[in-house]
């Protein structure tokens, strides 16, 4: 067994807005939370947004200038998976303790739909809305074990027709894995690539 330890640390969000709706957004890989929050800023007065950050840092490119974030690699994945639930856990724990919240949301973009989906399945998330943004769910969340926590939340898949990453085995993968489950979900196709689909999102978040 490879010895381990356990250590306090502190770490990053980011938050906008003063709204009684909260909407949690987790950044795709190599993106940094204070400019993935900005995409959503045409959300408007109704809505608070935290943005947590992946605690893996790194340079974009060579050994300076841009940085970027990931959630985990595969190296020691339980142990990243397990650190980035807790993280995320213990925000939520702050959060909650300020007011009751009208409504609570998550959104995950890429790298973030997989840790979205194994928040929800192993933290203390329990979302009204789930925005699944260009992801696919992660090997390691049986949506059909998971079915009770997952069955009650409002979820939508966002896609871009240009994607780059979107192959006809992924989407095939994705939706064996949604429809298998018996769990409803609506799909957007949007013309865009690999991104966030801002103004499909408002509307979604807006429908009663």
């Amino acid at each position: 067994m490879i010895p381990q330890v356990s250590y306090q640390q502190k770490a990053t969000y980011y938050r906008e807005g003063t709204g009684k709706k909260l909407l949690y957004v987790l950044h795709g890989y190599g993106q940094l939370a204070k400019f993935f929050i900005r995409k959503f800023k045409q959300l408007g007065e109704e809505y608070t947004i935290i943005a947590p950050e992946g605690q893996h840092y790194f340079y974009l490119e060579g050994t300076s200038d841009r940085v970027g974030a990931s959630w985990m690699t595969k190296e020691n994945r339980e142990q990243d998976i397990e650190n980035y639930i807790n993280y995320l856990d213990a925000i939520r724990a702050e959060i909650s303790q300020e007011q009751e919240w009208k409504e609570v949301n998550i959104l995950g973009f890429s790298q973030g739909v997989a840790t979205a989906f194994r928040w929800i399945a192993e933290g203390e998330i329990s979302p009204s809305k789930f925005l699944i943004c260009s992801g696919l769910v992660p090997p390691d969340v049986d949506l059909k074990i998971k079915k009770d926590i997952f069955d009650p939340i409002k979820m939508t898949y966002f896609s871009g027709v240009n994607d780059p990453y979107r192959t006809e085995d992924s989407v095939t993968e994705f939706y064996d894995a949604v429809a298998s489950s018996k769990l409803n979900m609506d799909l957007v196709n949007f013309e865009g690539v690999h991104e966030v689909f801002v103004e499909g999102i408002v509307k979604v978040l807006n429908k009663e």
